[in-house]
């Protein structure tokens, strides 16, 4: 149920984002998808985030298809679809501040943790993916394509339901 370029299928493109390459993959999208997934369906309810969800999963799949067209390399995981949400919750809740661990080895191993506003966490990882997705199929298999897209549409979505006031006559409680 992997999305492959060389043979894409609007099934395949949505089962993609159910499956993944392993337990740290699942686990870390799981970590990323409850950050953002949880707060933008308690706003907008469990129906419109689905789309999102969904909607960001296609928008992901049709972009690493471009980045990497007649591919036989397999996408596979929620990485796209979350990054929609990511872009989303940049959108809708930007002051949000969100705790970051760290764990550094330089010297002596040390670990910690440090807050971050929305603004400047989300765009910042964006940022590294997009640099990431210029030097994509180089040195990883990751789908940076997939992951830049998605949080490119989830931006764009949140902002158009915001613009066009559909967020808040529609979708917020």
């Amino acid at each position: 149920y992997a999305f492959v370029p060389a043979h894409p299928s609007l099934v395949d493109a949505l089962a993609s984002a159910f499956i993944h390459a392993g337990w740290l993959h699942l686990i870390g999208n799981m970590l990323f998808l409850w950050l953002v997934g949880c707060n933008l369906e308690d706003r907008w309810g469990h129906v419109p985030f689905a789309v999102l969800y969904l909607a960001g999963a296609l928008a992901a799949a049709f972009a690493f298809s471009l980045a990497h067209a007649n591919s036989e390399q397999a996408l596979v995981g929620a990485s796209g679809a979350i990054a929609a949400g990511m872009g989303a919750f940049a959108i809708t809740h930007h002051g949000a501040n969100i705790r970051i661990g760290y764990l550094s080895w330089i010297m002596k191993l040390r670990t910690g943790a440090f807050w971050v506003p929305a603004w400047v966490a989300f765009p910042a990882w964006f940022v590294l993916q997009l640099a990431f997705a210029l030097e994509e199929g180089k040195f990883t298999t990751v789908g940076y394509a997939a992951h830049v897209c998605g949080f490119v549409f989830g931006l764009a979505a949140a902002f158009a339901l915001r613009v066009t006031g559909i967020e808040r006559r529609y979708l917020i409680p």
